[in-house]
């Protein structure tokens, strides 16, 4: 491999070394981890040579619960598909994009197929990187989906109130601050 080249695979994942402004993301220090005796900042925790590492590598900083994987794994078809939009008047491609901006992974999939998978900074499909506000929107839409399509088998409060959501955390806010609990489920 070429130092900074991709490596494609025909219809896999894209893998690169690099990626937009790589250096000041430690890529000369292989995108270290932050030691944990470090201030942590609101917002953005770390310093950004720290970010891709802390990124991709949450569940050794934090607490975290792991979930098991299925025990038969959900088979995603490849197919190739052209993709582009408008940026500044102009059309790029996905690719254009992700050489203008410090994205550690992207993959683009519609119901059992994945038409488009790059990652950046020496992250991998193995990676467990963090999904951020990504995680919380399709959670969203799944209770949605459930709500509209099943009423009576998601969200039942405790005190018997329907509503939807996780541990708490739903898609409306209560008036009182303070989280409930609610049963997924029947």
């Amino acid at each position: 491999m070429v130092e900074g080249m991709a490596v494609e695979n025909e219809l896999g994942p894209v893998f690169s070394p690099t990626g937009p402004d790589a250096e000041l993301y430690g890529a000369a220090e292989g995108f270290p981890i932050a030691d944990r005796s470090l201030p942590i900042q609101p917002g953005n925790p770390y310093q950004p040579k720290y970010r891709v590492g802390a990124f991709s590598h949450f569940d050794e900083i934090y607490p975290t619960r792991r979930i098991k994987r299925a025990a038969t794994p959900w088979m995603f078809k490849r197919s190739q598909a052209e993709f582009s939009y408008s940026y500044r008047g102009n059309r790029s491609s996905l690719t254009e994009y992700l050489s203008r901006n410090p994205v550690t992974g992207l993959l683009i999939a519609r119901d059992d197929e994945i038409f488009f998978e790059h990652y950046q900074y020496g992250r991998t499909d193995r990676d467990r990187l963090i999904s951020q506000s990504m995680a919380k929107s399709i959670t969203g839409m799944l209770i949605g989906i459930a709500i509209f399509g099943r009423r009576d088998q998601i969200g039942r409060r405790h005190d018997g109130d329907l509503r939807a959501g996780i541990e708490g955390y739903g898609i409306w806010q209560d008036a009182d601050p303070r989280p409930a609990s609610y049963v997924l489920g029947r």
